[in-house]
């Protein structure tokens, strides 16, 4: 609420009647039209006809107009952080899954997981199935979390355990860590956020030889003219996109394994805590990309997460496959596409547009 004054002026003016200047502000004239006031002209003296009337403004937005610009700031907020917390929740799943029930994920994906965090430089010569199967027998039989006695190195330690001498090739002779996880993930320093860092570095090169290709693919595939205008200027987009999504992608997996070992170091236990908290980041990560792409990136790891969440629940029998349901879902998908892709196919991004027009041609 402000208060404002006016002033009503009654026989104030004296002299000649001049028009007055436009910046004069909360004036309010006599009731009879007359010439704006001029202030030189102004009789300011006691006897003068000049009254003071406060008036009330209410400067505050109507209901209306707050529960309107409410709406409009959380439909502004959906559209801005929807892809971001879509691609966080589906890490934190994919991470539930491998964390705690490894048989259940996709062989195909164990292997990208392995490669991309590094694990196959820091443990040379072993398949990313045998590292699996290892790390798996010796979380249970010895506790990812199993504190190693003082004193006592990390090798020695791991090789006692059953498939342990298969990783325990790698680690230092003299190195001691406090728990098992630690050991496995950085086996060559005790400091979780130099592991981190150093696997970080690790995976940049694997990812970088899957995106360029991918990358040139793609622009050579949708983008021949340009190539052949601006050949150059393509090459930098190309690695410029590459750099991008390799740092994204990269981030997102060292998140998942080493934001559980930073929490272990501080707290000195292992919690579920620090698998969520590496699922978090690790999804976050996605901000990194473009925006045009963290949506599509959210979808396919949403898909990925829900599909190994179902495989997780057939095993522990909460339900069981139905058949031909596959057939049903993709029906049911193209039913909600291919409308939308005939009244307003702008929806679609230019690549998906292109091949969805090269397939079903223009309406």
């Amino acid at each position: 609420m402000k208060r404002a004054y006016s002033i009503d002026v009654v026989g104030a003016m004296g002299g000649r009647r001049r028009g007055g200047t436009s910046g004069e502000r909360g004036i309010s004239e006599a009731a009879n039209p007359q010439p704006k006031l001029n202030w030189d002209t102004v009789d300011w003296s006691p006897t003068s006809k000049i009254s003071w009337s406060p008036e009330v403004v209410d400067t505050q937005p109507k209901p209306e107009a707050r529960r309107a610009k409410a709406v409009r700031a959380v439909i502004r907020f959906v559209r801005d952080y929807a892809a971001t917390g879509l691609m966080t929740a589906s890490v934190l799943a994919i991470n539930y899954v491998v964390a705690f029930h490894t048989d259940s994920v996709p062989r195909s994906y164990a292997n990208l997981l392995f490669r991309s965090s590094g694990f196959d430089s820091l443990y040379p010569g072993q398949s990313p199935n045998a590292f699996r199967v290892a790390a798996h027998n010796l979380a249970e039989n010895g506790g990812t979390s199993y504190g190693i006695p003082s004193g006592m190195p990390s090798k020695q330690f791991v090789q006692d355990f059953p498939h342990g001498s298969k990783l325990a090739r790698a680690f230092s002779d003299t190195i001691h860590h406090d728990s098992v996880a630690c050991a496995v993930f950085h086996p060559h320093t005790v400091h979780c956020t130099v592991g981190g860092v150093a696997a970080f570095l690790r995976g940049l090169p694997f990812a970088m030889k899957m995106y360029v290709p991918f990358n040139t693919a793609v622009q050579l595939l949708f983008k021949r003219t340009q190539a052949l205008r601006d050949p150059l200027g393509l090459i930098v987009k190309i690695l410029q996109s590459s750099a991008r999504s390799s740092a994204f992608f990269v981030l997102m997996t060292t998140c998942v394994t080493q934001a559980p070992c930073l929490l272990r170091a501080l707290l000195g236990r292992d919690t579920r805590a620090g698998y969520i908290l590496g699922g978090i980041l690790g999804g976050l990560a996605v901000l990194i990309e473009m925006p045009s792409r963290r949506v599509e990136l959210g979808m396919y790891c949403f898909l990925r997460g829900l599909q190994m969440l179902w495989d997780v629940g057939l095993k522990q029998g909460r339900w069981r496959n139905v058949r031909h349901g596959e057939l049903v879902l993709l029906s049911l998908s193209l039913g909600v596409l291919m409308p939308i892709f005939q009244n307003d196919p702008t929806t679609f991004s230019l690549t998906y547009r292109s091949i969805l027009t090269r397939v079903f041609g223009k309406n």
